[in-house]
């Protein structure tokens, strides 16, 4: 049953505070406990602890002393609402909490909010009023399972500001003004990616890749790509019985049937690898024996070359081309070049021009 609710927890913030961490709305439990992310198993404390190379605050004063020491202000974007327990999906009826109490008494140098909720909120109703734009990081959630605390982790390390160099604010505004190719210059998450799509009526769907690409396009020419549709039950018929002399089926979508066929002519250790799916998706025509040698083929060369990470694992590829250059340095120095690198226009490979951030 919903119930309207004030925000009870005051902000914690001090004159050293470089950072903002918003929420949507406190949970009960946190409510109950009177601070932030009161709930166990969400793993905010156990995310930034580890951003911080520090140990894991547990009680409140000791996690009211780490957000000291790190210069770490907190609150949430909602003062008050409409909720059913602790579940953002039910809230309605928004009021805003009023951020310049923060803003106005500590030097803000960046605005990140917990989670596609809280960002959401945040654009509607406060970035208007503050004139700062926030960074959204994954939720901490346990109901963001599909992020592991590794994943978390690597996105979570922009907070550290000792990590970040602040020419990264000279990049431009993500609106329809840019033009593809200054668009392309520069680094955007992907959460930002999907909010400019979403704002502008273009599919929100895929990778990085395909975000950017649809965004250029649009950007130039005002044109919305148009979403490519299969039609599965084409793609599925005539497989009850494959053999190698018969023809790949336009439209291809992988099934148990495909599986059991691949299985029997390579062995138990089949798997629809990536590399192996793009190839029967772009060679429709050619027979299940080319699909066969084409599979051997695949991780024949897998194992000879690295396997070239697609462009929205920028920050992977980046970090391993560090070490592969660098041996014995931290990740801490690898962080710093990568976001030396994303403050810049331009491509976002390694070049060993970046450790002059270090210096």
């Amino acid at each position: 049953m919903k119930e309207h609710i004030a925000h009870p927890i005051p902000p914690f913030y001090d004159a050293d505070s470089q950072v903002l961490i918003l929420g949507s709305f406190p949970s009960v439990k946190s409510r109950e406990q009177m601070f932030f992310y009161g709930h166990p198993q969400n793993r905010y404390w156990k995310v930034i602890a580890s951003v911080f190379d520090d140990e894991v605050p547990v009680t409140i004063p000791a996690k009211k002393a780490f957000l000291k020491k790190h210069h770490i202000a907190m609150w949430d974007v909602i003062g008050s609402c409409d909720i059913e327990g602790s579940s953002d999906a039910s809230i309605t009826n928004v009021k805003a909490n009023d951020l310049n109490v923060i803003l106005k008494a500590a030097d803000i140098k960046a605005i990140f909010v917990n989670g596609k909720t809280a960002y959401r909120y945040y654009q509607r109703y406060t970035e208007k009023i503050t004139g700062k734009p926030a960074i959204c990081l994954p939720s901490t959630s346990p109901a963001n399972a599909a992020w592991t605390i590794d994943k978390l982790l690597a996105e979570w390390k922009q907070i550290n500001m000792e990590n970040v160099d602040l020419s990264v604010n000279n990049r431009p505004e993500l609106n329809k003004d840019l033009n593809g190719e200054t668009f392309r210059k520069w680094y955007w998450l992907k959460e930002e990616l999907v909010q400019f799509c979403r704002d502008n009526g273009l599919q929100v769907t895929g990778g990085k890749t395909e975000l950017t690409g649809r965004i250029a396009l649009f950007l130039d020419t005002g044109k919305i790509e148009s979403g490519k549709t299969i039609k599965r039950n084409a793609a599925k018929k005539n497989v009850s019985e494959i053999t190698l002399d018969s023809v790949i089926e336009s439209g291809f979508v992988c099934s148990e049937k495909h599986r059991a066929f691949f299985k029997e002519q390579i062995g138990s250790s089949f798997s629809f690898n990536v590399a192996f799916q793009k190839w029967l998706k772009s060679n429709n025509g050619k027979t299940y024996a080319d699909a066969v040698a084409a599979y051997h083929d695949i991780k024949e060369k897998s194992k000879k070359e690295k396997t070239k990470i697609d462009g929205q694992f920028e920050y992977n590829t980046y970090i391993r081309d560090f070490f592969d250059r660098n041996k014995g340095r931290s990740l801490d120095d690898a962080i710093k070049c990568w976001k030396y690198k994303r403050s810049l226009p331009g491509h976002n490979r390694y070049e060993d021009s970046d450790l002059k951030v270090l210096d």
